[in-house]
């Protein structure tokens, strides 16, 4: 569990070779990241030169992204961004697998690719697993708890930042500066989560934030009215408004209804008139009846 530019990726690039070095034939070595191009993005070229520093005799094959060594042992790069992705590590002796970018998988399909897939893949040769990556924004979810402080599941967890890489020269200077530039503290989430390496529950990056001109009264008028100029102070022609009725059907739940209204004048601004929420298990009739009523 790192914070950005720690220097893991490096790391499981030596590692993920080491272990393939001398591998028995037909075993791999595996790194997994969000998607097969971003894992060539993020190790090929690091995977490629740790390689060619090891002094090993290998071939390279650049269509598969996969290297192999003189004993037979490979090391391959792919991607999990779905299950089809998945299942492709199924059936595969794995000596050593690293999955990277852990903070941003969703969590069922980072635990069944830990679970379902990897582990009983190093069953043969006891192989090994390595996850890493960032905090997340939310103090949930797989990643969380496999990497929080008191971590009920037994994994190891080892945790730098960049400081501690030798490659990078007076990192701490840099988040000082960063720090200054943006107008944060040492206690801001966003520094805390990418700069620290640390979980912190960061609720300002869930939802938007609500300031009083965004608000109505009790009886639903609201507070202010829609613009009439724009930020350059033009007149809003009235018949450049558009609007949208949004509806999220609830069976279980309650149905929701939101009336949003944009402007081709406000770029990137989007103004929700009216939201209602009605009981569960609304027949289409009904639903039909609210959608006329707001139109």
């Amino acid at each position: 569990l790192c914070g950005r530019r720690a220097g893991k990726s490096i790391l499981l690039s030596y590692w993920l070779v080491d272990g393939a070095i001398d591998a028995p034939t037909n075993s791999i070595c595996c790194y997994i990241s969000l998607t097969r191009k971003s894992a060539e993005e993020n190790l090929w070229l690091p995977i490629k030169d740790a390689a060619v520093k090891s002094g090993v005799p290998h071939k390279v094959n650049e269509a598969k992204l996969s290297i192999t060594f003189q004993g037979g042992g490979r090391v391959i790069l792919g991607g999990s961004d779905n299950k089809r992705e998945i299942e492709k590590y199924r059936g595969k002796a794995i000596i050593r697998a690293a999955v990277d970018e852990c903070g941003s998988m969703k969590p069922s399909e980072l635990r069944y690719l830990h679970h379902d897939v990897l582990r009983p893949a190093t069953m043969d040769h006891r192989g090994q697993l390595a996850f890493a990556g960032t905090p997340g924004p939310t103090c949930d979810g797989y990643w969380f708890d496999m990497t929080k402080e008191d971590s009920e599941m037994g994994v190891p967890c080892k945790r730098w930042t960049a400081v501690e890489n030798p490659f990078i020269e007076d990192a701490q200077a840099f988040f000082d500066a960063t720090l200054a530039e943006s107008g944060w503290t040492v206690e801001t989430p966003t520094y805390i989560r990418e700069y620290l390496g640390k979980w912190i529950q960061d609720v300002g990056e869930l939802v938007f934030p609500v300031e009083e001109k965004n608000l109505t009264t009790p009886t639903g008028e609201p507070l202010v009215a829609l613009p009439t100029h724009n930020s350059k102070g033009h007149l809003l022609s009235a018949q450049g408004w558009r609007y949208v009725i949004g509806v999220d059907l609830g069976i279980v739940d309650s149905t929701a209804f939101s009336v949003v209204a944009c402007h081709p004048d406000l770029p990137r601004h989007e103004f929700v008139l009216s939201t209602k929420k009605f009981c569960p298990g609304l027949v289409p009739d009904q639903v039909l009846f609210y959608i006329r009523e707001y139109k």
